[in-house]
């Protein structure tokens, strides 16, 4: 079951939050595990009435000498209001195939598909792709 507490503490303690984090030897994190405890998630009212059609979402983080730091996305990231850059799609991609395949493969393989309308055979980039599981 996904946690958002976990997911923000973990994007916290890391920079950015990848597959990687939700491995089970990263689940005790320590470092993400004190974020947690210094957390408390509730629901805004006014998010929750514009879902479905809207999935935004806020954070705010208080420090302990009291400056206080906020965002809020009303369109997360991929969706129709807010689509990702090619830069922010290959760093998605990489990020989840890297883990499975190697850096070097995963690379390859995204070169490719980014040229996939120069190819003259897809049975490769068909190939490469059904290699690519958990």
């Amino acid at each position: 079951m996904l946690s958002i507490t976990f997911s923000v503490a973990a994007a916290l303690s890391n920079g950015r939050l990848t597959l990687v984090q939700f491995e089970q030897d990263r689940l005790a994190d320590p470092a993400v595990l004190a974020i947690m405890e210094k957390m408390d998630c509730v629901v805004d009212p006014d998010i929750t009435a514009a879902w479905p059609a809207k999935r935004g979402a806020r954070l705010v983080v208080r420090m302990r000498d009291g400056r206080i730091f906020e965002d809020f996305v009303r369109d997360p990231s991929g969706g129709d209001e807010a689509p990702m850059s090619s830069d922010a799609i290959d760093l998605k991609f990489l990020g989840l195939v890297s883990p499975l395949r190697g850096e070097a493969e995963a690379r390859g393989l995204l070169a490719r598909l980014r040229n996939i309308d120069e190819s003259t055979d897809c049975s490769v980039d068909i190939a490469m792709l059904r290699g690519i599981s958990a």
